[in-house]
């Protein structure tokens, strides 16, 4: 992780997939198989020479992967994976086979994944029993095989998983020593507010967070969720930050249920009581907290959390568990449970229990705000922007929404590299940025009076960095915008650039302009990337 920014020779970027090689827009089936092998095998995907599988995508069914069979991956002439796909897709083969690394079609809206990164340094070879229908394998290609290592299944990766399960909360990247944090809070009522500067100075700013707290998230919010009634309980194991002086967990609820009562249980020890006795509504989404005492927290890295049904009109529901941290007086997020029939690998990862069950479904609700600040919280999204100098040379300019993952609004959202906490209003980056001599992050306001944020900027002062820029052996982060109304038949141009680098991913937002009937079919068609 903390070699993302090193400039890579030989390395390149390759695709198998099942589009229509017509150009018809019938993907899928015909073109599923490259070949069948002497076995009767639909192979999808085979090289020679060194490389790395990172991710193979699949749908058929309505996410049911019964009729594909068995996928049989063989790397540098060694069967490394030969079982039924749905039974690998539902993390039943056990680690690194495990959510987030593998995903079933309810993980994903209908779609299966397998994101275990494979290398090989000889050949690879990805076939099925049957024609899997539409699929994609993502593969990179290296210059030669030196300190590569075959892909060994038996290799758990526990350290790996764990650090990945966290994505979007904190930085994936290794610790390095003499780490600093600057924190600062700024009213943006100008054009141009700097929020950190550093000059004569070499190093990387590693993490950059903001809180804005006059912004609202976005208030239709689709979730599904659980419910347990009379005897009933639930129960999962949380991550906690050990450096902690106290915990609080924040309930997703249905408040229409009414008159929620049930204990909170912490490692054993009631620790509070969720009351909902007061929180009315209908066709909205609310939210409770209970904060837990530090003498149930502190110096512990996981929690066991219970909730057992006292009373209530109906159940006790719940669709999301947010757990929050004190460290060193700030509130940090330390994990989020996604309780739900389609969160079974999320459920599976906290280790999440249910007896009693009265309810596994879906609910699409609207958080109550008000209009006209919701207008300015979209709006400040969409036309602020984060800009980024480094060493003399603007290399990010990109609205605030986008360049944190969510473009049509504030939204939660997770990635290994970003996320956002709707409910606190927090924005996190944890790209890798380095810098020869001087760094200085703006943000660019347009139309905007007194909107206050906090940023958080962590950084390391490190005179390797410049040497390693200096003689090419490192580069810049980029992040640039793009945005324009499409016209049939002319290509949307994502990025268009020169030089040597990597392109990690694109932060994509669509807007469809049909009216009515199929409003969604605008995602039709033979596009290409």
């Amino acid at each position: 992780m903390n070699g993302m920014s090193a400039l890579r020779t030989g390395v390149h970027s390759k695709q198998f997939s099942s589009f229509d090689r017509k150009g018809t827009n019938d993907d899928g089936g015909p073109f599923a198989c490259l070949r069948t092998d002497l076995f009767g095998h639909c192979v999808i995907g085979e090289h020679l020479g060194a490389g790395e599988i990172d991710s193979i995508w699949m749908t058929r069914d309505n996410g049911v992967f019964n009729k594909t069979g068995k996928l049989l991956i063989k790397l540098d002439d060694i069967i490394v994976l030969d079982h039924n796909l749905q039974d690998i897709l539902n993390g039943q083969l056990g680690a690194p086979f495990v959510w987030p690394l593998v995903g079933n079609g309810d993980d994903t809206s209908g779609g299966g994944v397998i994101k275990v990164p494979m290398p090989f340094k000889r050949s690879m070879f990805v076939a099925v029993d049957q024609n899997p229908n539409y699929y994609h394998i993502t593969y990179r290609t290296f210059g030669d095989s030196t300190h590569i290592e075959t892909f060994d299944p038996s290799d758990t990766a526990e350290d790996v998983i764990k650090q990945l399960r966290s994505f979007g909360l904190k930085d994936p990247k290794p610790a390095v020593s003499g780490v600093q944090n600057e924190r600062n809070a700024h009213t943006l009522n100008t054009t141009v507010t700097t929020i950190f500067e550093r000059h004569n100075f070499s190093g990387e700013v590693r993490e950059l967070r903001l809180q804005a707290p006059d912004l609202v998230r976005s208030p239709r919010t689709v979730d599904d969720g659980r419910a347990f009634g009379l005897n009933g309980w639930s129960e999962y194991i949380a991550a906690v930050d050990p450096m902690n002086t106290g915990v609080r967990i924040t309930r997703r609820l249905d408040p229409n249920v009414g008159k929620e009562v049930a204990t909170l249980i912490v490692d054993g020890t009631t620790a509070g009581v969720w009351d909902s006795t007061n929180i009315t509504g209908q066709g909205v989404w609310a939210e409770q907290t209970v904060q837990i005492g530090a003498q149930l927290t502190k110096n512990k890295t996981h929690i066991n959390v219970r909730q057992v049904f006292v009373s209530s009109a109906k159940d006790f529901n719940e669709f999301r568990y947010e757990i929050d941290s004190l460290v060193r007086g700030q509130w940090v997020r330390t994990d989020v449970l996604e309780v739900g029939p389609n969160h079974p690998g999320d459920e599976k990862a906290h280790h999440y229990q249910i007896s009693g069950q009265t309810f596994a479904g879906q609910r699409l609700f609207r958080y109550e705000v008000e209009p006209k600040t919701l207008q300015m919280s979209d709006q400040f999204l969409a036309t602020t922007h984060i800009r980024i100098t480094f060493d003399g040379t603007v290399t990010v300019d990109a609205p605030l929404g986008q360049f944190f993952g969510t473009g049509l609004g504030m939204f939660d959202t997770r990635s290994l590299w970003f996320g956002v906490d709707a409910r606190n209003r927090v924005f996190s980056a944890f790209w890798s940025m380095p810098f020869a001599s001087s760094v200085k992050i703006d943000i660019i306001s347009a139309n905007v009076s007194d909107i206050h944020i906090v940023s958080d900027v962590t950084f390391v002062n490190d005179s390797n960095i410049k040497v390693l820029l200096e003689s090419k052996q490192m580069s810049h982060f980029h992040a640039t915008h793009n945005s324009y109304t499409t016209t049939p038949g002319n290509d949307y141009v994502f990025l268009n650039t020169s030089g040597w680098g990597t392109v990690y991913g694109v932060s994509h937002t669509m807007r469809g302009l049909i009216k009515s009937g199929n409003i969604r079919d605008y995602l039709e068609g033979d596009e290409r990337i």
